[in-house]
């Protein structure tokens, strides 16, 4: 049997992965992204003899991870990292955004009653389990930041999972103002725009120039993201969980060197 996977981590724009591939693919691929085929299986992540699974579930199942090494497999998996710090953040939001974490929450038991928002953050930790129990030839590490920055990338990863594309590629691109309303256009170019300005300034200036795009807007836009609260977070996440962050990630980073195809 072939295994293709993209496996996350979650919140690592795994999901950036699948939509390129579902839209370009020549052969359809499955309907669900977050369901593991190693983990419930459904007749329709099979085409033509070939087992495709985008869940991000994937990457942290040990049980996952053992019966992808099994060598009855033809296996190639693509693994997506991100820096653990904007991870954590990201996965935060996300949570609040679904009711698992009520907004105001102390961080202490935020942490406490979510440990995985720490520990999904460590992909270094499980890519190099992946590795050692797949074997590093049938794995290409990737990274956020390659993933949202063209297709160049995207269409790497779509080669080594031997996904035939269509001969002009779509980007599925969240920010085409023609296919979004005014409103949240201008919130994700404001967005973009502090991302690159938080690139080359100290957390407190880059939040606070954020803030004020806001401002100047008028109050039309409502953020999704209280930015006072994100600055908090981000100091009780340094912190606390800066060292172990800090080996993870140049860990990812010398696997990624070494298996990046």
């Amino acid at each position: 049997m072939i295994y293709r996977s993209c496996i996350g981590g979650q919140k690592c724009a795994s999901s950036r992965v699948y939509n390129f591939l579902y839209v370009n693919s020549v052969t359809p691929l499955p309907s669900h992204k977050e369901r593991s085929i190693l983990l419930n299986t459904k007749t329709d992540y099979v085409q033509d003899s070939v087992l495709y699974d985008f869940s991000t579930d994937t990457l942290y199942c040990d049980r996952s991870l053992y019966i992808a090494a099994d060598s009855r497999f033809d296996v190639r998996v693509v693994i997506v990292g991100r820096d653990p710090l904007e991870r954590t953040i990201s996965a935060y939001w996300h949570y609040c955004r679904t009711g698992k974490i009520k907004p105001k929450m102390n961080f202490k038991d935020v942490f406490r009653q979510h440990p995985e928002l720490i520990s999904k953050s460590l992909i270094g930790e499980r890519s190099s389990k992946w590795i050692s129990k797949v074997g590093g030839e049938n794995i290409f590490l990737t990274d956020f930041k390659k993933i949202t920055d063209g297709t160049s990338e995207l269409i790497r990863i779509a080669n080594w999972l031997e996904i035939k594309l269509h001969p002009k590629v779509i980007v599925p691109d969240h920010n085409d103002p023609k296919r979004l309303s005014k409103s949240v256009f201008i919130e994700r170019f404001i967005h973009d725009v502090s991302r690159y300005i938080r690139k080359v300034t100290p957390v407190s200036f880059h939040m606070g120039i954020k803030r004020n795009f806001y401002k100047i807007l008028g109050g039309a836009l409502t953020a999704s993201v209280d930015f006072d609260r994100e600055l908090e977070l981000r100091t009780y996440v340094i912190k606390n969980f800066s060292g172990i962050f800090s080996n993870d990630r140049k860990q990812f980073l010398m696997l990624m060197d070494k298996y990046s195809k």
